[in-house]
């Protein structure tokens, strides 16, 4: 039984309509997912100004104390106790520097795994981008070859047999 010419271009137009009806649906879902892992990278980059400016704020703190430590020995100095309350005083302060060095080393360790953290987040995505961009061009030359009458595996056989990471 022989299809009329009608009945193959019709045929034709539906498959092609079917395929660019995949390829849509699979440029939103990509689409999506690297909105997702934009928006996560986005998130990292603001932490890490968080702590950047938190360990800031600590080495201004560490300074301060110091400048204060430093004012206040020279004030003690001048009085009949001072020796006894000098110390005191300076043992806390150094204590307080202590603490203070120890938590920005804290939030300077977090600091540079949030970084590593972003330039995986990076890595992967640039990744995810080349490779639908691959998968997006070889469904689009497929198509087109399938639309020319042409078998597309025999053409490109590097493609037909998944993208192992050669870009077209």
């Amino acid at each position: 039984m022989r299809m009329t010419c009608v009945e193959e271009d019709s045929l034709m137009a539906r498959s092609v309509e079917e395929v660019v009806a995949s390829f849509d649906k699979m440029h939103l879902q990509y689409g999506f997912m690297a909105s997702h892992f934009n928006d996560s990278v986005c998130k990292l980059v603001t932490e890490v100004s968080h702590h950047k400016q938190m360990i800031s704020f600590l080495d201004d703190s560490i300074k301060n104390l110091k400048h204060q430590l430093r004012k206040r020995d020279t004030k003690l100095m001048d009085r009949d106790n001072s020796n006894r309350v000098l110390e005191l005083d300076h043992k806390l302060i150094e204590k307080t520097i202590s603490e203070l060095k120890s938590e920005k080393a804290q939030l300077e360790a977090q600091n540079d795994y949030l970084k590593r953290k972003v330039e995986k987040r990076e890595r992967v995505m640039k990744r995810e981008n080349k490779r639908n961009a691959n998968i997006y061009l070889k469904g689009y030359m497929d198509a087109q070859t399938e639309l020319r009458g042409r078998d597309p595996s025999r053409e490109r056989p590097f493609l037909s047999t998944g993208l192992d990471g050669i870009s077209i």
